[in-house]
């Protein structure tokens, strides 16, 4: 095996996937300074924004967090706070990366389809 031949595929795959990595970075931050400032007690408006943005978090989270708890109890201990703030970021975080995906996999095609069509002179 030679040495490098990794790196170079995983440079590769890095830039098939740069829509889908750099939405999935931005969505992760943008997640974790909303659920900051709800935290911070500044959040009713970021409280609603994360309800619309991360639709896969705010209807698993509850559940996923209940798996690990006690879901009968009324105020939620801090560890299962943390733990659906964590839930929050990477689902958000993997949600947009699989929308870059898809927007990465719909170029690619329009990019091979537009090539393959000759120019008329």
């Amino acid at each position: 095996m030679r040495h490098g031949l990794g790196t170079k595929n995983a440079k590769g795959l890095i830039m098939k996937l740069r829509w889908a990595i750099a939405l999935g970075i931005a969505a992760a931050a943008i997640t974790l300074g909303l659920v900051v400032s709800v935290r911070i007690g500044h959040g009713d408006g970021a409280f609603r924004i994360l309800t619309y943005v991360n639709y896969l978090g705010m209807t698993k989270g509850p559940q996923l967090v209940g798996k690990f708890f006690d879901p009968g109890r009324f105020v939620p201990l801090p560890a299962e706070a943390l733990l659906f703030d964590v839930f929050l970021v990477l689902t958000s975080g993997l949600q947009w990366f699989l929308i870059g995906a898809a927007v990465d996999l719909l170029t690619r095609k329009r990019r091979s389809f537009s090539g393959s069509t000759p120019t008329a002179r």
